[in-house]
């Protein structure tokens, strides 16, 4: 048998207003095969446009731009400046970037001192530099020893990019291109960059959010479950609001 008895709880009234989706002023990204995966980078500050109107999802990925994302992912440690490269100098929008990036072994130059930085990078480049930021960050790299690369270019992988990018293949950060090749040493655009940059932070660091909890029910009552009934007109009073909430106790 239940037996139900009526409590009465005051909390104050307070209207929270939906956060307002932030506005893309781009023109360019409308339609583009990787508008939500721009979106996604844009709302979190990881990428910036090229212009105040103009994101160039298809404009050639530089290596500068590369270790910048992953610098603004990593939360932007300070990073002192130090004559690493010697085409890389201070006060430049990507020095602390490139700083960091050299000192946590994400990245290694181009040899003779030089780090490159407008050089555009390759779509194998950019799976090594992401796999050794993985790597630094300690996150499970274990690849299936039965993976193959199942793709027509695969012989173009560099040795040097080989496990990287069974990586990204066996991950599901690259799926490949159109015409169904890796195009290992072909130049990553903004667009692929912020399309792999994406899965890698679902997989790694986005959790899906916790369902919303039944506002009826109070949690942590054991088997006991108070149902919220809604407040009449009459229950307000002075902008505070009276909860009836009808306890259901078994006897």
């Amino acid at each position: 048998m239940l037996a139900c008895l009526m409590l009465l709880t005051l909390v104050p009234s307070v209207a929270v207003a939906a956060s307002p989706p932030a506005s893309q002023p781009f023109t360019d990204i409308a339609g583009h095969w990787a508008h939500e995966a721009i979106g996604f980078m844009l709302e979190r500050d990881l990428m910036q446009g090229t212009s105040a109107t103009t994101f160039a999802p298809n404009l050639a990925f530089s290596r500068a731009m590369a270790v910048t994302i992953l610098y603004r992912m990593a939360g932007e440690p300070a990073a002192p400046f130090e004559a690493v490269f010697s085409d890389v100098a201070s006060g430049r929008w990507y020095s602390e970037a490139v700083i960091w990036a050299h000192n946590n072994e994400v990245v290694q130059g181009v040899g003779g001192g030089r780090f490159a930085p407008t050089v555009n990078i390759t779509r194998q480049e950019m799976a090594t530099i992401l796999h050794r930021f993985a790597t630094a960050q300690g996150y499970d790299m274990a690849v299936a020893s039965s993976m193959t690369l199942d793709f027509p270019d695969a012989n173009l992988i560099n040795d040097w990019a080989e496990t990287e990018m069974r990586w990204a293949v066996y991950t599901g950060l690259t799926l490949g291109t159109d015409a169904g090749t890796l195009n290992p040493r072909g130049n990553a655009t903004r667009a692929e960059a912020a399309t792999l940059l994406m899965r890698f932070l679902e997989q790694h660091v986005i959790s899906e959010p916790e369902p919303e909890p039944d506002p009826r029910v109070c949690s942590g009552c054991g088997d006991e479950r108070f149902l919220r009934t809604p407040p009449s007109q009459s229950d307000f009073e002075d902008d505070v609001v009276i909860i009836v909430l009808t306890r259901c106790v078994s006897q």
